[in-house]
């Protein structure tokens, strides 16, 4: 009788409780990954020059030295921006999979309570035939 309740209590927590929690749970790992890779960040500085490097203007003017300048100013925002991208998408890879096994896993919890005794049943049944 005392495990007849427990099963009772364990398919009401899985469909009201444990379906916020497992909601709650999934959010925070997306939360974590869109921290961990500081989407947000670079998203901003999107263009930025990679590692801040750049070069400074010096004093006069130099025809040669603006031009020297203007094209590693703009090596280095090309490579920040390739860098940053492949980061990102890195992360959105991430997410995606995230996406899909947590809907996965989700399908799984729900129809928890069908397939842990089905697969409990069936593990005994192997068991036993293993023996026989």
């Amino acid at each position: 009788m005392a495990s007849l309740y427990v099963l009772v209590e364990y398919v009401f927590w899985v469909y009201s409780y444990g379906i916020r929690e497992y909601f709650r749970a999934w959010m925070n790992y997306h939360w974590f990954l869109f921290h961990f890779f500081s989407v947000g960040v670079l998203l901003k500085s999107l263009f930025a020059p990679f590692h801040r490097l750049q070069e400074k203007a010096g004093r006069g003017l130099d025809i040669e030295r603006f031009f020297e300048r203007l094209v590693v100013n703009i090596m280095m925002r090309v490579v920040g921006f390739v860098v940053r991208v492949a980061v990102l998408t890195v992360a959105l890879i991430s997410e995606v999979f995230l996406f899909v096994a947590g809907g996965a896993l989700f399908v799984l919890f729900l129809s928890s309570p069908v397939v842990l005794p089905v697969a409990f049943i069936a593990g005994f049944d192997l068991l036993f035939i293993s023996i026989l």
